[in-house]
């Protein structure tokens, strides 16, 4: 060990830097780990013409690349709302009614 740190002391000597031990992150659990980062929300306006259509048959027809169960699985989890409130996967929507996923 000390000859290592002789190493590194001699190296930052020939730098005429001072010797500083590398930073070592400390390993965390995995529930502990970061959030991944949010995709950006989707927020859509109802109109007169999509007035009447199920929630989720609406954001089926708006998102591409989900599928309807998917969708129906984040509105069941609460995280689209309608007009600003959590709403079923049969809510029936009206116009002008603000959609955000």
């Amino acid at each position: 060990m000390s000859e290592e740190r002789d190493n590194i002391e001699g190296a930052a000597e020939a730098a005429d830097t001072p010797a500083r031990p590398e930073a070592v992150m400390p390993a965390r659990p995995e529930g502990d780990m970061p959030a991944e980062p949010e995709a950006e929300a989707l927020a859509f306006e109802v109109t007169a013409e999509e007035a009447g259509a199920r929630l989720d048959a609406f954001l089926a027809a708006r998102v591409e690349g989900v599928s309807r169960s998917t969708l129906k699985r984040v509105i069941d989890d609460g995280d689209a709302l309608v007009s600003g409130r959590a709403a079923k996967p049969s809510h029936k929507l009206k116009a002008g009614d603000r959609v955000e996923v």
